[in-house]
């Protein structure tokens, strides 16, 4: 009886340690994908500021692509399993909004991905 007490508290502790592991691993894909996008947007700003006083129209449309190439190009630095059908950058207004999902992947088998966790970021950046 004993053994059969201890195998089971050891399945329920390693089945907790796997689950808070996944957990911190999933947090931490999300907060590096949101400070990805925050300092991306951080450095565009400046330049649609500039030609916002410039007098352009709309400064930011000329921007757009740029973004969302600088963000690809990241998204494989930081290893966030980013498709380019899943990143929506445009420019709104006198600003620009990004948004971007991927699905961080809990159970794999095989190099598929059995149980993902779907994540997404959307932020946008204003030069009023």
């Amino acid at each position: 009886m004993r053994v059969r007490a201890f195998i089971l508290w050891a399945a329920g502790l390693a089945l907790l340690g796997w689950a808070g592991s996944t957990a911190f691993s999933a947090t931490s894909s999300y907060l590096a994908a949101r400070e990805m996008v925050d300092q991306v947007l951080r450095e565009a700003t400046p330049k649609g500021k500039a030609a916002a006083a410039a007098g352009g129209q709309r400064p930011f449309d000329d921007f757009a692509p740029d973004v969302r190439e600088i963000l690809l190009i990241r998204a494989r630095r930081y290893a966030i399993p980013l498709d380019e059908r899943d990143l929506a950058v445009w420019a709104e207004g006198s600003g620009i909004r990004v948004r971007l999902k991927w699905s961080y992947p809990v159970m794999t088998y095989d190099r598929n991905a059995i149980l993902t966790i779907p994540m997404s970021v959307e932020r946008s950046v204003s030069v009023r």
